[in-house]
């Protein structure tokens, strides 16, 4: 199996909008090196993690730098230690650590990639075949200093989509 090579001319088009958090610029690469598949994802997810909404996509001001930046995803609130599941069965396509959302792990379901990050434990490897409602870790606090809560992101192609316009509403 060759590796996918990403195009890097369109890189500079997402990143000349908006200042990109750091995990929103690897999960666009990690999108841009994904092939393209045919499914698409259907509205109405369960929730990875029991919990409320703690910080929304789009458009965020950092009140210590002053300026403003965009999130790729939602922060969702929970216990420490709560099971963090998978929304939908696909491939775990990386593992990793980054500064600002600590532990996480992106799955790969077709033309779309599901992060989970600021997770404790990682109960999957990269390559793993991952079904719907599957343990993908647990949730942490390292990367948030108000307490546990998992960043979720969702990535359609090579754009970042607002996870709660197809996350069931709890």
């Amino acid at each position: 199996m060759s590796e996918h090579v990403p195009d890097a001319t369109l890189l500079p088009t997402f990143q000349s909008t908006l200042m990109l958090r750091p995990l929103a610029s690897a999960l666009l690469l990690a999108a841009l090196a994904a092939p393209a598949y045919a499914q698409h994802p259907a509205a109405g997810r369960p929730w990875p993690v029991v919990g409320t909404v703690a910080e929304s996509f789009g458009r965020v001001g950092n009140h210590h730098l002053g300026v403003e930046t965009f999130n790729p995803g939602v922060t969702i609130s929970t216990e420490s230690g709560g099971e963090v599941l998978a929304v939908a069965a696909g491939t775990v396509a990386r593992v990793g650590i980054l500064p600002e959302y600590g532990t996480f792990v992106i799955v790969q379901h077709g033309e779309y990639l599901t992060c989970y990050g600021n997770l404790s434990v990682v109960a999957l490897r990269e390559g793993d075949a991952v079904g719907l409602g599957q343990t993908v870790g647990r949730a942490g606090t390292a990367a948030q200093p108000k307490g546990a809560a998992l960043f979720f992101a969702v990535f359609m192609g090579r754009n970042p989509v607002d996870p709660l316009a197809w996350l069931h509403a709890e």
